[in-house]
């Protein structure tokens, strides 16, 4: 048996040679196969640079498509919150306050004055919607003209026990109020009938800082509980949000628009979606809002801060279908993969060939690839994306495939690339049409690809240099 420590042979017992495995990579190592697909994978992270161009180039163009629906929601009307109506009472609200020091120390009374407000106890909001698509340049978005017709009762005496002998209210200046987001999409005059009684509604919440309507009603006390109805016409866009202000709040509301995304603090108990348009209703008790049925206006609570905080606030949004913007950055997540998978395949089919591909027709290959992401982009904003994606693959698919047979001469393997590259923009498809399942059959793909360039490079010798 051969000693394991024994010292190398001499010159003249013949020349000792170390194996091949523990000799170093020398100039051949940069011809070898290994090489190449190392120098693949330079060039695939490369191609990372222009499709984050793409990226930016598509989030620039997604602001200006929400800067367009901003601009024309601000003449149209904006998104819109209804919350109302409410009972307010100013009142007198006396303070005794010590001022001075010493012997001069007295005490003075301030009189401030405040707003107690007082919640429906019953509140029904029978709303309807009609939308359009308003369109500047070629960009869209969709807007709507609403109805919603406001009915329900106060107490007789909500007042009851709120107010302390501090306290003097004005009783004959209460008045109802309203507000909504955008006062300024108001189509028509309206009035509320009150007890009975026709009343106009004039501009303003009187609230502080709040936007809306309000109708003086005089002295609550007479007649004992108010029945209160209204209808009120104005326009919007994007959103239509209701607050349950009632004991008992019961909203029902339908519409055409097609795509309308439910949310808020509460979701409908019953609704219906077809091609045609959308009903759907709530129905919330008070106990579930963030809001007493009585306060003090900017003390307790705030009328005001609740609808523009939107604290239990319900309704919809006028969604659109997944917007190219939104389909584009999806697919440019799988970017790097697509490319690397389109690559690989080139070059595991021109190894078995005589002529290996250069460097640049790689990076040629790759940056069609990249295009495709643009093209789809620029596409998508004039078409459906269905019809953008099956353009530009196809546009793609056939520049790679020329190319194959032209640039890199591999004959008739080069209708095994087309086959490939159909497959790869078809998953690709999938991927982007499958949201919810994305990620499985992503992943479940990728190990797939791997196993199979395994399985395919098994008796490939990497350290032979390729052939020329």
């Amino acid at each position: 048996m051969s000693d394991p420590f024994a010292d190398p042979p001499s010159a003249g017992s013949g020349a000792w040679k170390a194996p091949a495995s523990a000799r170093p990579a020398g100039p051949g190592f940069w011809r070898s196969r290994a090489a190449r697909f190392l120098m693949l994978g330079l060039i695939t992270l490369l191609l990372g640079a222009p499709l984050l161009m793409v990226g930016l180039i598509g989030s620039e163009r997604e602001y200006l498509h929400r800067q367009t629906s901003r601009e024309i929601g601000a003449v149209w009307g904006g998104e819109q919150t209804l919350i109302g109506p409410a009972l307010a009472i100013p009142f007198d609200q006396r303070e005794r306050r010590s001022v001075g020091s010493g012997e001069d120390r007295r005490t003075e009374i301030v009189t401030t004055r405040r707003i107690a407000v007082f919640l429906p106890r019953e509140l029904a909001v029978a709303g309807e919607t009609e939308a359009e698509i308003r369109r500047r340049g070629i960009y869209e978005t969709p807007v709507y003209a609403a109805r919603a017709a406001l009915s329900g009762e106060f107490d007789a005496a909500p007042w009851e026990g709120f107010f302390d002998e501090d306290q003097t209210p004005l009783w004959d200046r209460a008045f109802v109020s309203i507000q909504i987001s955008d006062p300024r999409a108001f189509r028509e005059n309206m009035s509320l009938d009150w007890g009975g009684r026709s009343l106009k509604l004039l501009p303003g919440a009187s609230l502080s800082g709040a936007a809306g309507l309000h109708a003086p009603v005089g002295d609550p006390r007479e007649g004992g509980a108010k029945r209160f109805s209204t209808e009120l016409a104005f326009n919007g866009s994007g959103s239509l949000f209701f607050a349950p202000l009632g004991e008992t709040s019961r909203v029902t509301l339908k519409g055409d628009w097609p795509h309308p995304g439910f949310g808020g603090a509460f979701l409908p108990v019953e609704r219906e979606v077809s091609p045609t348009g959308f009903t759907a209703s709530w129905s919330v008790p008070y106990v579930a809002r963030s809001l007493p049925q009585s306060f003090v206006e900017g003390e307790t609570a705030s009328l005001n801060s609740y609808g523009a905080e939107r604290a239990s606030a319900f309704g919809l949004t006028f969604a659109q279908p997944a917007s190219p913007y939104q389909q584009v950055e999806r697919a440019l997540k799988y970017g790097l993969l697509f490319v690397a998978m389109t690559l690989v395949t080139v070059f595991l089919i021109e190894t078995q060939g005589r002529r290996p591909a250069h460097a640049v027709q790689y990076l040629l290959i790759g940056l069609a690839q990249c295009v495709f992401f643009l093209l789809l982009l620029a596409f998508s904003e004039h078409m459906g994306f269905a019809v953008a994606y099956g353009i530009a693959a196809a546009a793609t698919i056939g520049l790679i495939t020329l190319y194959v047979f032209a640039g890199l001469k591999l004959g008739r393997a080069g209708w095994t690339v087309f086959g490939l590259l159909t497959v790869i923009y078809a998953f690709l498809y999938l991927l982007l049409r499958n949201q919810d399942y994305a990620l499985l059959i992503g992943a479940v793909a990728a190990f797939a690809a791997l196993a199979g360039t395994m399985w395919t490079t098994r008796d490939v010798d990497w350290r032979a240099a390729a052939v020329e």
